[in-house]
């Protein structure tokens, strides 16, 4: 008896999802923003069910924003392609998103996430990551296009040359024109800020030797108590109703780009809450220090006193101070004197040890402000 209330349950279950699907699939298309979107739909939930199934699930779907929306065009052009009587873009860059989110899209434009394939391009000589880098200047830094971008190159037929195409890098340079790509840390085709929110969406590119944030989040207590309970947090909601109430630590992006509650409002640009440079080697003040810090604060201070919050930044900001000074500046006028005269074989033993100090010397700035004071290696 008990086997056939489960088979019958089942049966109904199943039913009810496949009248849903069609629903969704079908119904909802045809008669909102785009017809033309049907088509696309129909054709793609038997040759790409997972991109369709990702979509439905998604915000725009909610919202009546459809495969047209973002991938159609009224005639071809630059990336723009003739497909089953459609133009189509293929490649779906920020000025596409930023027609709706377009504070969001300026904000992007004004980060570093848009110049990180720039920044490697234009590294002045006199910079010391320059010696690391040169070797992968000769094919545009192809070893770092995964995360850094790549510039996506057209065939004769307009599509995107598959040696540049597909890429997530956050400074794609796109056919448009423009840089980075909304998908690097919102997957598509959910483009789901739930999972932008986690710290997996960031340790895509921040982990290993030579980006240590994501291994120092990972030891930190705030990773601790992600890796415990954070499967069971909603980061689903709107800025101004997600809180503190919601989860039980900061993710990367509860500190760098996100909205918590009242007087945090959510930014797209990953640099406006940093008021020291801890990326290049100098870990040198940023212009505008005085704002960044106080936006920094007030997130911190949604879980930790205000008087505690300052005294960890000015006990890291002493010793960043130090350790410039110190250790940092004089060790990088030595390498710099001792690689002036190498060659060969002696050159590249100098840059093994220099590529193996300044991923030391990394580590232990960003521990200052993110993990342990004064700790390097485990």
């Amino acid at each position: 008896m008990r086997n056939y209330r489960k088979i019958l349950l089942s049966f109904i279950l199943m039913v009810l999802l496949a009248v849903f699907s069609c629903s969704t699939l079908f119904a909802l298309p045809r008669g909102t923003i785009s017809n033309k979107s049907y088509f696309c739909i129909k054709c793609h939930i038997k040759e790409t069910p997972g991109i369709v199934y990702d979509w439905i699930e998604s915000q725009h779907a909610r919202s009546y924003v459809y495969c047209l929306e973002c991938h159609g065009e009224t005639e071809k052009g630059p990336g723009i392609i003739e497909h089953h009587g459609f133009f189509v873009r293929v490649v779906v860059s920020p000025y596409q998103c930023g027609a709706c989110h377009s504070a969001q899209a300026k904000e992007h434009f004004d980060s570093r996430h848009h110049f990180a394939l720039r920044n490697l391009q234009r590294m002045k000589r006199d910079d010391p990551r320059y010696p690391l880098i040169e070797p992968y200047k000769k094919d545009n830094f192809k070893a770092c296009a995964d995360c850094h971008g790549s510039e996506v190159k057209l065939l004769e037929d307009g599509r995107p040359d598959p040696a540049t195409w597909p890429n997530r890098g956050i400074g794609r340079v796109n056919p448009d024109g423009s840089k980075g790509t909304c998908a690097a840390c919102h997957e598509r085709h959910r483009f789901s800020v739930d999972s932008a929110r986690r710290p997996e969406a960031c340790l895509k590119c921040h982990d290993g030797r030579n980006y240590p944030e994501g291994l120092i989040y990972k030891h930190s207590t705030h990773g601790a108590i992600y890796d415990a309970t954070g499967s069971k947090w909603d980061l689903s909601k709107p800025n101004i109703y997600l809180d503190v109430r919601d989860f039980k630590a900061p993710t990367c992006a509860t500190c760098h780009v996100g909205g918590v509650g009242k007087g945090v409002m959510p930014r797209h640009d990953v640099s406006t809450r940093l008021w020291v440079d801890l990326v290049t080697p100098m870990g040198e003040y940023r212009p505008v220090e005085p704002e960044p810090r106080r936006r920094m604060a007030a997130t911190c201070s949604k879980c930790h006193a205000l008087p505690v919050v300052e005294r960890y930044f000015n006990h890291a900001e002493t010793q960043l101070k130090e350790y410039i000074s110190e250790v940092l500046k004089p060790k990088v006028k030595e390498f710099q004197h001792r690689l002036s005269s190498a060659k060969d074989g002696a050159r590249e033993n100098i840059l093994k040890e220099f590529s193996k100090f300044l991923a030391e010397s990394k580590r232990y700035r960003m521990e200052l402000f993110m993990g342990h004071h004064g700790r390097t290696e485990r």
